[in-house]
């Protein structure tokens, strides 16, 4: 309950972008890299169904080379899908999977560039696991892999 409060309080306060427009701002997102590098990787029956293997990955706009979003990915393999629980930061992403007003795909917003509005992925809702996510759009974002971790 604790930690849903706080991702509410911060999607209050935190901007839609967390681009590096000043120097202030560029110690921000040093900050966040810091806070995505020593946080524990969620481990759960999703991650264990898909080998164990957990990594952290840096979503980054093709069309502007904005971030968009630090992401955990589950398993091998290509991204395909970013699933709402996954999300680790921007605040804002990451609340959508607290939000009691989003039940459905329907009330999902399109994940979209914060600085050109480049559509990165659509809403769905993936039947096999009963979870909502973004079905990311192929060749419109590229990743970074930030952090490696086994989870078994």
């Amino acid at each position: 309950m604790f930690y849903r409060i706080i991702i509410l309080l911060f999607l209050l306060l935190e901007s839609s972008c967390f681009a590096a427009k000043n120097k202030s701002q560029l110690e921000k997102i040093k900050a966040v890299r810091r806070y995505v590098m020593e946080m524990k990787l969620k481990k759960d029956s999703f991650c264990r169904s898909r080998g164990g293997n957990s990594e952290v990955f840096e979503i980054i706009c093709a069309c502007c080379n904005e971030k968009v979003m630090y992401y955990q990915k589950d398993g091998f393999g290509r991204l395909l899908r970013c699933y709402l629980d996954r999300i680790i930061y921007p605040y804002y992403l990451e609340g959508l999977a607290y939000n009691p007003a989003i039940q459905t795909k329907k009330d999902m917003p399109l994940l979209e560039c914060c600085n050109c509005h480049n559509i990165i992925g659509t809403p769905m809702f993936y039947k096999l696991e009963k979870r909502l996510a973004f079905r990311m759009n192929y060749g419109t974002f590229y990743t970074n892999k930030i952090k490696e971790k086994d989870c078994r």
